[in-house]
């Protein structure tokens, strides 16, 4: 077996990818959260809009842009698919109401980006766009519901 050198541009073009199909959709349900009726849906959509500008242009050098973009819908539905089985698992844990001190409040989310990148980086390297990066964000999830049920924190009160 021959050891040979990878370019540092192709090791991090899947996470190029990546980053747009992961932080699309939390500023679009961010946006959609602020402000008026009228101007949160306005700033979604052209956050939406960018978002898979920002896909297509990154997913050029490696796969083709509409290989980029398919893969980001086909991530962002299952994703949307899994926050009800989220939210059920949330209010009917020990999770449901939890208060993460200062100290721990960081690790849940990084954890969950660390895997979806992670899983995401590997599926989008070894051409599993259509299989395995859309099963990257429900993992991603995952892993953060785990830490935040994991990490020392006060319990709450639950609202439903």
């Amino acid at each position: 077996m021959e050891l040979r050198a990878v370019p540092a541009e192709r090791l991090l073009a899947p996470l190029a990818v990546l980053v747009p199909i992961g932080a699309t959709p939390i500023l679009v349900l961010w946006l959609l959260g602020q402000g008026p009726a009228a101007t949160g849906p306005a700033l979604a959509l052209l956050a939406l809009t960018g978002g898979l500008v920002a896909v297509a242009v990154a997913g050029r050098a490696n796969d083709g842009a509409l290989v980029a973009i398919y893969t980001a819908f086909l991530t962002w539905a299952v994703v949307l698919l899994a926050l009800p089985v989220w939210y059920s698992i949330d209010i009917d844990t020990s999770a449901c109401g939890k208060t993460l001190s200062t100290t721990w409040e960081w690790l849940p989310p990084t954890g969950g980006a660390l895997v979806f990148l992670a899983v995401g980086w590997w599926g989008v390297r070894t051409h599993r766009n259509f299989t395995v990066v859309p099963l990257a964000g429900p993992l991603g999830v995952l892993v953060l519901l785990l830490l935040v049920a994991a990490v020392p924190g006060i319990q709450g009160t639950c609202e439903t």
